[in-house]
């Protein structure tokens, strides 16, 4: 029993995660699931792997097969065409996030730095099609389900 009480509040402190709207509180959920599922958040090379055996939860297994599914290809050599390379990416927008994940499907150690406090924006992105096609093969809706909904292809808040 103790087991499924476990799961449950790692399912519960993702959904928090995945929701959250501002740096501290994203930061918060993440330590939290971390210490939840006993993973070292400093681990680059085995954090993924062992957070996917980890948590076992159908949401987290949607993102889990988008993303194996993207680095099973060929030109990401199996995590390993960049894995001697530190990358610093400056800001935490669609394309700082975009280049931290191509960077760590690489094999990169990725550090991501935002300034921001809160991921909302008073202005409209535009999102060229096949950006959109991009960010939706990455799960983008699991983070943000109004991700181009409509006959917009915008991200707005």
């Amino acid at each position: 029993m103790a087991s499924k009480d476990h799961a449950n509040s790692s399912h519960a402190t993702f959904d928090l995660f995945v929701q959250a709207k501002t740096c501290q509180e994203v930061k918060q959920h993440f330590s939290e699931l971390c210490r939840q599922l006993q993973l070292d958040s400093k681990d680059f090379r085995g954090f993924y792997t062992k957070l996917k055996e980890r948590l076992n939860y159908w949401k987290a297994k949607t993102l889990w097969t988008k993303l194996d599914k993207r680095a099973s290809q060929e030109v990401y050599q199996q995590g390993t065409a960049c894995a001697q390379n530190k990358c610093l990416v400056l800001g935490a927008g669609p394309c700082g996030l975009r280049t931290a994940i191509e960077l760590s499907l690489l094999g990169a150690q990725v550090v991501l730095l935002e300034k921001r406090e809160e991921f909302t924006r008073n202005n409209v992105l535009h999102l060229w099609p096949f950006t959109i096609y991009d960010l939706r093969e990455l799960g983008a809706k699991k983070f943000y389900g109004k991700f181009c909904c409509g006959s917009l292809d915008h991200i707005s808040k």
